[in-house]
């Protein structure tokens, strides 16, 4: 792709970085950004880089929060003897949407042995979920 301004390329070079966005979507999202407001583009890059500097990590269990306890974690009508181990942040923000969730999430940083549960004394049982 050939551009007739540099800004407008490195904007376009930006937006490619994002996982899933190739060149023509990156393009696409940088003319619309062009169409909009410059106080609604000033907003949405406000938000971009508030959500990158202020986002924090919820003491108990590692998903996104703003304060320093998730709003899972702190809600008191889940089972606080329970927790659902997932693999993903993804699955932390995609679980509690099925409203079968009653028991609290964790983000697993890596992969949990047999042996390491054992020596913990936990009991899992492992769960297929799907999601649509």
């Amino acid at each position: 792709m050939q551009f007739s301004s540099s800004l407008l390329e490195n904007a376009v070079n930006e937006f490619a970085k994002l996982p899933g966005i190739g060149k023509k979507t990156a393009l696409r999202l940088v003319l619309h950004l062009l169409k909009q407001d410059t106080k609604e583009v000033g907003q949405f890059s406000e938000v971009i880089a508030r959500m990158r500097s202020d986002i924090k990590f919820c003491q108990r269990c590692f998903n996104v929060a703003d304060g320093d306890i998730c709003s899972i974690c702190s809600n008191s009508m889940r089972k606080q003897e329970v927790i659902c181990v997932v693999e993903s942040i993804r699955d932390v923000i995609a679980f509690p949407k099925t409203q079968k969730a009653s028991d609290l999430m964790m983000q697993c940083p890596a992969k949990v042995s047999d042996k390491q549960l054992a020596e913990l004394k936990i009991r899992a049982e492992p769960v297929e979920i799907s999601w649509i």
